[in-house]
């Protein structure tokens, strides 16, 4: 009779107590189901930027070592960027301290014009070091970001984008410097990639390679 008493007096709480912790485990339930969602899709795009842009280490723990990142983060802003407040001679300036010479005479003497009212700044810069192609003393760098272009009363356009590179170290200024810049354009998805390079015949770039390679193999069957 106890228990049938204090169920009685206290039946609506404890079914309520009750259903906040099945809310509850169901909210952990979903949260984790959604978290291996986003690693497994997380790793499906690690992989497709592996496939563009063929560097090692992407989506590993950057090592210090290599301590290439505020100079790389500088050299993009600087240099893909665009303000009222950077005139062309300070940028000019700023490019020089984070380029080698023969850099800064190959790549540093770019047009640079912030008169003309629109902006470009870059976010979420995301630095990543090919460690099978760099040594201490050179670092080829992978970096992806987003870069805004802003023009009065249009809405701002972002671009993904990734940048390929190789920085030195220079012993004498005791930092590193950008040598060389390898590549750099819009990240595109395997689709958009074929889509921009499909052939006149309609094959993209990727099915022509698989073509190429069934050719080859049925000349060697026949040989």
């Amino acid at each position: 009779m106890k228990f049938y008493d204090f169920w009685k007096k206290y039946k609506g709480f404890i079914l309520f107590a009750l259903s906040v912790v099945v809310l509850f485990l169901v909210f952990l339930i979903d949260n984790h189901i959604e978290m291996l969602q986003t690693k497994k899709n997380y790793e499906v795009q690690i992989e497709d930027l592996k496939k563009l842009v063929q560097v090692s280490n992407i989506g590993k723990t950057p090592e210090k070592e290599f301590d290439i990142y505020q100079t790389a983060e500088d050299f993009l802003v600087y240099y893909y960027g665009v303000s009222k407040d950077i005139s062309a001679k300070y940028r000019s300036e700023k490019l020089e301290e984070l380029m080698t010479e023969n850099a800064y005479a190959e790549y540093g003497q770019t047009d640079y014009d912030n008169t003309l009212n629109y902006t470009v700044t870059l976010e979420d810069i995301r630095i990543f070091v090919d460690y099978k192609n760099s040594t201490k003393e050179s670092v080829f760098a992978c970096i992806f970001y987003d870069e805004n272009i802003d023009w009065p009363e249009v809405n701002t356009i972002t671009l993904k984008k990734y940048w390929l590179g190789t920085l030195v170290f220079d012993p004498s200024l005791d930092k590193w410097l950008v040598s060389e810049i390898t590549d750099c354009q819009e990240l595109l998805t395997r689709e958009e990639f074929n889509l921009l390079n499909t052939d006149t015949n309609g094959s993209t770039l990727e099915n022509i390679a698989t073509e190429e390679e069934g050719k080859n193999a049925d000349i060697k069957k026949k040989e």
